[in-house]
Order: C-alpha cells, then structure tokens, then sequence
C-alpha cells in the first residue's frame, strides 16, 4: 500500500513541478507576461509538488523501517525497537529489524541475511488482482511445476529464467514455504540481502525465542541458491518492457505539461471545456491502460507496472486533456477576433489569509446567456475607477477553432471613451 501511495505521490509531484515551472516561465517570458495569477499558481504548484514529494519519500522511509514512533519503545522480550540487532546462526551473522507500531499500520519484523542479488525477487501470497491479471493475460508468472507451491506462492520477478535459477532446489521452495508458514508475509530478495517480513508481529505476545534463528536458518538456504546474474539478460541485451515503461512515464508527464494551456488560451466558459475534455479523458485513459497493458504484458509484475501507470494518469490525464483542447481550441485560432463590451454589474475581491486584497474580478452579463453573468479578473487600477453599471468592460474573444470562445484580451474601458466596433 505504501509503495502505490509514494509513487502517486511522486507522480503528482512532477506533473505539478513541470506545470509551476511552466507557468513561470511564462510569466517572464510569453503571451501571459506580467500576470499575477500565472506567478501565484506556478508558486502554488511548485509548493505543492515539493510537499507531494516530500510525502512520497515519507511513505517509501515508512514502507521501509517505519519510523514514525508510536506505541513501544526500548526492548520487548530480546527485540530491541527501531534498531538494527546482529544476530548469528552457527557463526553466520544476520540482521534483525523491529519496526516500531505506527499510527495506520502494525509493527514489521524483519530478518535479513546477506547475498548478492541482481535482480529483485519477491514471495507472497496470491491476490485477487494478481489471479485477475494472470487470467486477464497481462500478468504470467512463472510455474516450478511444484503444484504446492504454484497455487500458495506469487513469484514477482522480472525475469522467468531468473526465477527459474532461484527455485530449480526444492529445499528452496520448502524454505519459502516454511518462513511463510512461521508468519512471515513476505519473502523477498534484492540488492545485498535476502529477507523475510512479518508485518503485524507481536514481541510482547507468546513467541519463540528461536524464532529469527530458524527464519535465518531458512533465508540462509534460500541465498545459497541466488545466481549471480541474470540468464535471460545480459549486458548486450535490452529489457523492452522496462524501456516500454519509461516512454510510457515520459509520454504521461509530457501530455500533463500542457496544463498551463489553460491558462494561455483561457476558455470563456468553464463548462463546455470540462464536459469536452471528460470525453477525451475517458478515451485516452482506457486507450492508454490497453497500450500499456500490451506493451508491459508477459511478466508477473507485469500488472504492478501497469498499475502505477494507470494510478499515475488519473492525474495526468486529466490535466492534460484540458491543456490540449485549450491549446487547439486557441493557438490555431486565425478567425477574426469579436469585441464584446457590457457594463460591470458587480465586483469582487479575494483576500490573503492575513485579509489583504489579492485579485479582483468583475462581472457582466453574458452576451450568449442575457440570463447568466460572467466574470473576469481585472488590476487593482481599474477596480478603483468602476462605477457599477456605468463602467464597461471590453472583452476581445476568439471563436475557437473547437468553437469554444477565449479571452485573448479584457480591460475596463476609461469613462468617456465610446466601445469598439464588434469584429476586430
């Protein structure tokens, strides 16, 4: 859960840091020069990302030790909490790490052994999605022809030569089992260590006090069998679903970088670009899961890819459907521009949290709906010199080339000076 939650954080982080630098950008340097509400969102955006990003590496510190303190403290029956123990079995060290309980998830227990491994390796139980992907296609794990430990264990690994290599010993396989059968939820191997977790375990309850040296004992066997590179990939080979996968990331954060279109090419009503853009949304969303699930397809973390991608573009897709109509609808607009001018028939003013005045606004009818109001972002200068209903506001739209009308230009016209003919 915590490894899905870091990387949605960390997703939205760098679609958002993308679209702040963006909108800055094109406060200094481009149509939108000099407006206030371009700094302050790419400001706001870049804030947010930071936090976004701060919270994913929380998560990740979380999924990995958690250190967030509640509950125990000190020592519990041998365990000392949230501190690394090195232990030996028959002289062959190894590391035991207790979590401490934190505030939405139990204590962890882990043990550790040392080996080197090349590539990530991971035992659990099976899930529905995990069934549901393997019926679906999208996810193939590999079978040891052990119809025991097929049916009770899920091998995520990326390569089924490599799995092949680490389960060919049926003492494996049965260390597997065992640590899994003593509580263990998780057997995984990667990087320097070969290890097992136990999540919810209890030092303070009834135990063995045996119990992480015959976990040891276990994980022990299991790093005797871990080859030191992997078969099916060597160096002058390419790993074309990871290459897949990262065009993939970079195609999503691309698409989402055109957000602050939005804002280039603003639409005069929010509405129609909203109901257009879910349409579009919705296509390249499940256009995108089909892609992706045929490119990332033939492994079994084939579907946890897949997931993250699809997590991932919940935000960006959306962002960036909008970003893209506004952007069509607006940049290759050559019809000529209408002029349309109405008196200000009322005013508003946001304020700061300390209660300062930030942006004002004002409204005037809608020339398309006489019965609605529309309402526009003006200076500070021009909402000093309105008079309600006297004061008129010039807006100059484009057409559209979706037929979505955009603001290319508004200002409050000075009293005395008569409006502009319609087309321009």
């Amino acid at each position: 859960m915590f490894r899905a939650l870091s990387l949605l954080c960390a997703v939205c982080g760098i679609v958002l840091a993308v679209v702040g630098i963006i909108l800055l950008v094109l406060t200094f340097d481009g149509p939108t020069r000099g407006e206030p509400l371009f700094t302050f969102a790419g400001i706001a955006s870049l804030a947010v990302s930071a936090l976004l990003i701060i919270m994913a590496l929380v998560l990740v510190r979380k999924q990995g030790s958690g250190h967030t303190l509640l509950g125990w403290g000190g020592e519990v029956n041998g365990y000392v909490i949230n501190q690394t123990q090195t232990r030996k079995w028959e002289n062959r060290a190894y590391e035991v790490f207790l979590s401490p309980r934190a505030k939405n998830s139990p204590p962890v227990l882990s043990v550790k052994v040392p080996a080197r491994v090349p590539l990530p390796i991971q035992f659990t139980g099976t899930t529905w999605f995990d069934t549901l992907c393997k019926n679906l296609g999208l996810a193939k794990e590999y079978q040891t022809g052990d119809k025991r430990f097929d049916e009770a264990i899920y091998i995520r690994c990326a390569s089924d030569g490599f799995a092949k290599k680490v389960l060919a010993d049926p003492q494996r396989r049965r260390a597997i089992e065992t640590l899994r059968a003593m509580g263990f939820q998780v057997v995984q191997a990667s990087g320097s260590h070969v290890e097992a977790r136990w999540s919810g375990f209890d030092p303070s309850g009834p135990h063995d006090p045996q119990l992480t040296d015959r976990a040891a004992e276990q994980l022990f066997t299991l790093a005797a069998g871990i080859p030191t590179q992997d078969p099916e990939f060597t160096a002058s080979q390419i790993d074309t679903r990871l290459i897949a996968l990262v065009l993939l990331w970079l195609l999503l954060l691309g698409f989402a970088a055109l957000f602050p279109c939005v804002f280039v090419w603003p639409t005069v009503r929010l509405m129609p670009l909203l109901l257009l853009s879910g349409g579009l949304t919705l296509a390249l969303w499940l256009t995108l899961g089909w892609v992706a699930a045929w490119l990332l397809r033939g492994t079994s973390v084939s579907h946890d890819r897949w997931l993250a991608l699809m997590l991932g573009a919940l935000v960006a897709v959306p962002l960036g459907s909008v970003g893209c109509l506004s952007m069509l609808n607006g940049y290759n607009d050559k019809q000529a521009r209408v002029i349309q001018t109405a008196p200000i028939l009322s005013t508003r003013i946001d304020r700061n949290k300390r209660g300062n005045p930030s942006r004002y606004y004002a409204s005037i009818r809608d020339w398309a709906s006489p019965g609605e109001q529309l309402e526009f972002q003006i200076s500070q200068e021009e909402h000093g010199r309105v008079l309600l209903k006297q004061t008129r506001l010039q807006v100059t739209v484009g057409v559209g080339t979706l037929g979505l009308e955009w603001v290319e230009k508004r200002q409050v016209l000075p009293d005395g000076i008569a409006p502009r003919p319609g087309l321009k």
